[in-house]
């Protein structure tokens, strides 16, 4: 019996404007589910502290809108909206991340679940990889799963911020 204890991290989610962000409240509760789902595995939980449409007239400069507004350290940033071309998503070591919607990707949902967590999974401390395919951190894959070391870099990264709090 597992009797891991479940750490809970706060997320705040942005659908920018303009252009306007092609994900609906429903859709951005499905994707935070997609998350959870995900991170399950490590006992890493994101909650929705809040959903804001802020209107950026400087999208999609990544750097100027992440080193904007200071990040409290327990809580995750994460922007959606439209650009063209790659990447499909971007992380900054202020616990911010962006994640391009697919407005054309059908079924699009399961790709921002697997995108948006692979950001946070890199806000969480763990890098990328080429091999082996199925898991998370490889790199232009929809692998979902967590390695052992993962877990256990995800879960100190995340105790670390949730004593910020």
């Amino acid at each position: 019996m597992n009797t891991t204890a479940t750490l809970t991290l706060k997320l705040s989610l942005h659908l920018v404007q303009p252009p306007p962000s092609y994900l609906d409240r429903q859709a951005v509760r499905d994707v935070v589910t997609g998350i959870n789902t995900i991170w399950s595995a490590a006992a890493i939980q994101l909650s929705l502290d809040s959903l804001n449409t802020p209107e950026i007239a400087d999208w999609p400069d990544w750097a100027a809108i992440a080193g904007r507004w200071p990040s409290p350290c327990g809580i995750i940033h994460g922007y959606y909206g439209w650009w063209d071309g790659q990447p499909n998503g971007i992380s900054f070591k202020e616990r911010v991340y962006f994640v391009r919607d697919h407005r054309y990707t059908i079924p699009w949902t399961p790709l921002l679940h697997r995108v948006s967590s692979h950001e946070i999974g890199h806000i969480l401390g763990l890098s990328h990889y080429d091999e082996p395919k199925g898991y998370l951190m490889t790199s232009n894959d929809a692998g979902t799963a967590l390695t052992q070391q993962e877990i256990e870099v995800a879960r100190c990264s995340a105790s670390t911020m949730m004593s910020h709090l």
